[in-house]
């Protein structure tokens, strides 16, 4: 037994003595094997930080704000879902001189005041008005209310075809181009210019000259408040 106890402490101070010499070296140095100090070490992907990791909004494209058409000074308001990447690339156009208002899809202009925007561009929001049942007579009013005199309002959406009107705003998110553009003009408003793309539903045809059935698409309309005529006085 005694043999044993001297041969345990004998080990426990070569231990202690070999961790006390090798402390302060590094870990490939203390190897058996000289080749692992010499194996560079295999270097790991950096994670992303969160700001990273979040996917940015996307931006309106060169075509969209070729047909928008905002100048530096402009007071502009964009009307969507999800207002981020337009509204910032709309910011970018008109500068520190103009002024860009985001409102959500389905709110009203209630605290714009009459006659002082410049251009209002509703995005992607025409069919949602419809599914939220929003009076849309009310909200175009609005519209009208806040655009100065010869500004323009811009309807961006996606087409769901000929004859189908408001029909699949809900199932499909798609509204017809068409009834927009009567409902918009019956509203006080005089159509400028038509966005839609060729290959459209409004106006593809068949060679017997039938409308025939096409992939939906967006559709553009850009519409202006009329100007006040010389010498008009509203009531």
């Amino acid at each position: 037994m005694g043999g044993d106890h001297k041969i345990r402490s004998g080990l426990l101070v070569l231990c202690v003595v070999f961790f006390a010499a090798g402390c302060d070296r590094n870990p490939a140095e203390m190897s058996s094997s000289p080749k692992s100090a010499a194996v560079s070490p295999v270097a790991t992907p950096v994670p992303a930080t969160p700001a990273e990791s979040v996917q940015k909004p996307a931006r309106l494209s060169p075509d969209v704000q070729n047909f928008v058409r905002a100048q530096p000074g402009q007071v502009v308001i964009y009307i969507s879902a999800d207002d981020a990447g337009g509204a910032d690339s709309l910011a970018d156009v008109v500068g520190e001189s103009g002024q860009v208002v985001s409102f959500g899809a389905t709110q009203m202009l209630t605290d714009i005041a009459d006659d002082s925007v410049d251009v209002i561009f509703s995005d992607s929001v025409y069919h949602k008005l419809v599914v939220s049942n929003i009076d849309r007579r009310e909200w175009l009013a609005d519209v009208h209310r806040v655009l100065k005199p010869d500004g323009t309002f811009i309807v961006a959406d996606t087409n769901a075809g000929q004859g189908k009107g408001t029909s699949e705003a809900k199932s499909l998110g798609q509204i017809e181009d068409r009834f927009v553009l009567d409902e918009v003009s019956a509203a006080g408003f005089d159509i400028i210019e038509h966005g839609a793309p060729p290959g459209s539903v409004l106006d593809y045809q068949n060679e017997g000259g039938e409308t025939a059935a096409a992939p939906p698409v967006q559709f553009m309309v850009k519409f202006r408040k009329p100007p006040v005529p010389p010498g008009f006085q509203e009531q």
